[in-house]
């Protein structure tokens, strides 16, 4: 039970600490739509968001990722490094510690796209941004994949949108992907990119 933060009442509220859209559908579409942690009161109709950790599993893109507080990332880094498990031999696995990352990956990920390739681009952009409005106060990206068109969002002071085309990440994958090593990494994201010098 939930207990509303404006008119009191309580409710039943579902966590889906695993999402696997094979088994169920409804945590996965509701993740996508960037619903998956919102509270909304039956009575008053009030929404909050209630944030837990969870693993996101896709089994036909073979990926898990997997959401845990920041101070939690070792531990987790640890767990995975120590559990073998056959049944995802052979998975991309992904550590993240944001709600919209969480929904940005799985996004990455069904749509068949590589996120290394994408944090790449989000990197480029975020450059791009800053070099045309060097006061633009941008505090991060994430890719977004809608209706078959790729997008970037800014998260500023006045969040927007950007559209890019489908080239610009068929460069970054062709460019620079293909001569990263193993698929390995456990974080992947705007500090890899700059950690891993991948524009030399």
């Amino acid at each position: 039970m939930e207990k509303c933060h404006k008119c009191g009442k309580e409710s039943e509220y579902e966590l889906w600490t695993s999402i696997d859209y094979e088994i169920d559908s409804r945590p996965r579409d509701r993740l996508l739509d960037g619903k998956l942690f919102e509270f909304k009161c039956p009575y008053c109709h009030a929404t909050r968001d209630i944030v837990y950790n969870c693993i996101y599993r896709d089994e036909k893109h073979k990926a898990m990722v997997y959401f845990v507080d920041g101070d939690k990332v070792d531990m987790m880094k640890e767990l995975i490094g120590r559990v073998s498990d056959p049944e995802t031999q052979g998975f991309r696995k992904r550590i993240v510690t944001g709600p919209e990352t969480l929904r940005e990956k799985a996004m990455i990920f069904e749509k068949g796209l590589d996120d290394r390739a994408v944090e790449i681009v989000k990197l480029c952009a975020w450059a791009a941004a800053l070099e045309e409005d060097p006061d633009a106060n941008i505090r991060n990206v994430y890719y977004r994949i809608k209706y078959g068109r790729h997008y970037i969002d800014y998260v500023a002071d006045r969040n927007y949108s950007t559209e890019i085309g489908d080239e610009i990440y068929n460069n970054a994958e062709y460019r620079y992907t293909r001569e990263l090593k193993d698929d390995d990494e456990l974080l992947v994201d705007l500090n890899w990119v700059k950690n891993h010098h991948i524009f030399g």
